[in-house]
């Protein structure tokens, strides 16, 4: 059984594993619960959604990440795990290094409500996600093809899904690529550097 994830290398190895089920963690608390009282903010930067990011993970929110993404948002695999985590978005029957908007959606919603497509695995009871977003001046700046531009933002980060027997704990790197749609910032691209 594997979860299709979206999140960085790291987050799509951690849900390709079982698990089973037993009893829950006394020792660790259910973060959405203190999470309650923390509300998204207007992305009107770029700090904001990143940390409407962290929000939606930690809360287990669906709609709120959702918010986040642009509908022209990609993910992107590092190259080598395209082969065994990639789907095939051109059908070509090659499994390519990305995917869309509509398979991101769909696995989150399967990691944040659902659990596995089989049913055979819930959801996270906890997700914990932590973004070490870097001073505005290690950002960068790419011109688009119609003379627009994305800002990128590289960030560490640090993962945590806790079940009912079990909590994983995945570690990387990833770039973030942010567009100003209608004077909100979106994340337009994600790309997984978790390997370099």
């Amino acid at each position: 059984m594997k979860f299709h994830p979206s999140f960085l290398g790291g987050v799509i190895l951690v849900l390709s594993i079982l698990f089973t089920v037993g009893c829950q963690n006394p020792f660790n608390p259910d973060m959405r619960k203190q999470m309650e009282t923390v509300q998204p903010s207007i992305a009107d930067s770029p700090e904001k959604v990143l940390t409407n990011l962290q929000l939606a993970y930690n809360t287990q929110d669906i709609d709120l990440y959702k918010q986040c993404l642009s509908e022209s948002f990609t993910f992107v695999l590092v190259a080598s795990e395209s082969t065994e985590l990639g789907l095939d978005m051109d059908g070509d029957g090659i499994r390519d290094d990305w995917w869309g908007y509509d398979e991101e959606v769909l696995y989150h919603e399967n990691l944040f409500v659902y659990g596995s497509s089989d049913g055979r695995t819930p959801p996270p009871y906890n997700i914990s996600l932590s973004l070490q977003v870097p001073p505005d001046s290690l950002w960068n700046y790419t011109q688009t093809e119609d003379d627009g531009y994305y800002l990128i933002v590289p960030c560490y980060f640090d993962l945590r899904l806790s079940f009912e027997t079990s909590e994983i704990i995945a570690n990387g790197y990833a770039r973030f690529f942010l567009t100003e749609e209608d004077e909100v910032w979106k994340i337009i691209r994600w790309q997984d550097e978790s390997n370099i």
